[in-house]
């Protein structure tokens, strides 16, 4: 993550289905027992995710509310469509993460 500069990464099946989220944050404070992927991420049933077609005030909101910097953007067969990140909103609203 940090060689790419992003602070999560979305965690599918080969097929493209969504089955959780790895953020910086989950590595960093893992016990050490929790080294691989899937034991340290948050499983998809834990994560706040909408579907496609949500809007930008949309979203902001569900961020907001949820308390959350990631939303997966999931279809309704499970397939991972996007990710709204709290900094492409704010990147959109032509609000500098700086200044937020």
């Amino acid at each position: 993550m940090k060689k790419h500069d992003v602070g999560s990464l979305v965690v599918t099946t080969d097929d493209g289905r969504f089955v959780g989220l790895i953020t910086q944050r989950d590595v960093l404070l893992a016990p050490p027992d929790r080294k691989l992927v899937r034991d340290a991420m948050t499983p998809a049933d834990k994560v706040v995710k909408v579907a496609p077609g949500i809007t930008q005030e949309q979203a902001k909101v569900i961020l907001y509310e949820h308390r959350v910097e990631k939303l997966p953007v999931v279809d309704a067969q499970g397939l991972i469509a996007g990710l709204v990140t709290g900094a492409r909103c704010c990147e959109k609203a032509g609000i500098s993460r700086r200044h937020a």
